[in-house]
């Protein structure tokens, strides 16, 4: 075997060990032992390598990247940003096997064959370590997308500081929204950045609280926008008033509030406490929180909600001497909501109006009116 020979073997061969018992590889690593001459260019070929392995080690492997990627159960829609970012890259692959190519035509190449097969050993190692380092840094990336993809706040953390800083027993300074709308606006990002599929996979309880937040922050968003106006009503025209506005971005689209209530929550969920929740931005409406729908809570929340509506004397009364139940329009609006597996809209408001009120009703017949609808809107002074 002659040095051209030798060079080339070791060019090629794995710094791991694997190609110990490989006779070629073993003929070659004699040869360098007895040739002086190929020592020096093993110890900086040695070097290089080493140099080239301490970059690649230097970028930082994301913590539990695996993991991740083989715990995914669901299909996950990469962002625009990232098909752009993957034909960049492929661009960029292209580029460099371009220049390789142009820098080894313009290089003087002697004539010998083991000359070229040393030269172009080089040209493909280095070839292959870009790629490795590229195809490190595409893994990173892909990391930061999985985790932009999986990772929903469930806790609402945005949502729940614009409720817990401007919100005060049900009623919004919308001055301060307005004038500060940052995290509102970062809010309803995170939701936007909620995919069909992965809402699909989510259990009813997530799901229901996520269209509830949605709904609330969108109304938010509509009437800061707008202010100051002294009701809702004011948005839009007599013929598309603003719950026909298609201001709520949900799974890469536009939908009106009237869709969201109608078709995604009464169509899909058998709930009519959401009505306790869903939040109009008028005074008539339920109060809205000051904090937002979590999945895991939510069962509470919205008892706690009819408990808070039902006991809101202008909205839900009942009056002793006339027998006559008060109750908000909303119960007459959506009666069918609430008078499902036989029970009347009597017997559902029961389990939330105040013990005294359900004491007085123990006797006699009593009838149902409805108290007029304030919309005035549910503003608070700064």
């Amino acid at each position: 075997m002659n040095p051209g020979e030798a060079k080339f073997l070791l060019s090629a061969q794995r710094p791991n060990g694997a190609d110990a018992e490989d006779p070629q590889f073993a003929e070659a690593t004699q040869r360098v032992r007895e040739d002086p001459d190929l020592r020096p260019w093993v110890q900086g070929e040695r070097a290089w390598d080493s140099a080239i392995a301490g970059c690649l080690r230097s970028v930082p492997v994301p913590l539990g990247l695996q993991a991740r990627i083989l715990a995914g159960r669901r299909a996950v829609v990469a962002p625009r940003w990232w098909q752009k970012l993957q034909t960049i890259a492929l661009a960029a692959m292209g580029i460099l096997l371009l220049a390789l190519w142009v820098y080894w035509i313009r290089t003087p190449q002697p004539g010998s064959v083991s000359h070229f097969q040393a030269s172009m050993a080089k040209y493909l190692k280095s070839w292959i370590l870009c790629n490795q380092a590229l195809l490190l840094a595409i893994l990173s990336m892909t990391h930061a997308v999985i985790v932009h993809a999986t990772s929903f706040d469930s806790n609402y953390t945005n949502l729940a500081s614009v409720l817990r800083n401007h919100v005060r027993n049900g009623e919004v300074s919308y001055a301060a929204l307005k004038a500060a709308p940052s995290t509102l606006t970062a809010s309803l990002g995170d939701l936007a950045s909620v995919g069909e599929s992965e809402f699909n996979g989510w259990d009813r309880q997530m799901q229901l609280s996520f269209l509830i937040n949605l709904y609330n922050a969108s109304t938010l968003k509509l009437v800061a926008d707008h202010y100051p106006i002294p009701s809702i009503k004011k948005i839009g025209t007599l013929w598309k008033g603003p719950w026909k506005q298609p201001v709520v971005r949900i799974w890469g689209g536009l939908k009106t509030l009237d869709s969201v209530e109608h078709e995604l929550i009464r169509a899909r969920f058998a709930e009519p406490r959401i009505h306790f929740a869903l939040v109009c931005a008028a005074k008539g409406c339920p109060p809205l929180r000051s904090e937002p729908y979590i999945g895991a809570r939510l069962d509470q929340q919205l008892e706690d909600q009819g408990r808070v509506f039902l006991a809101q004397s202008a909205k839900n009364r009942a009056d002793a001497d006339s027998k006559t139940l008060y109750l908000s329009p909303i119960f007459n609006w959506f009666g069918s909501d609430f008078t499902t597996a036989g029970k009347t809209l009597l017997d559902y408001v029961k389990q939330y109006l105040p013990p005294s009120a359900v004491g007085e009703m123990a006797t006699g017949t009593w009838r149902i009116r409805h108290t007029p609808y304030d919309w005035s809107l549910n503003d608070r002074s700064p």
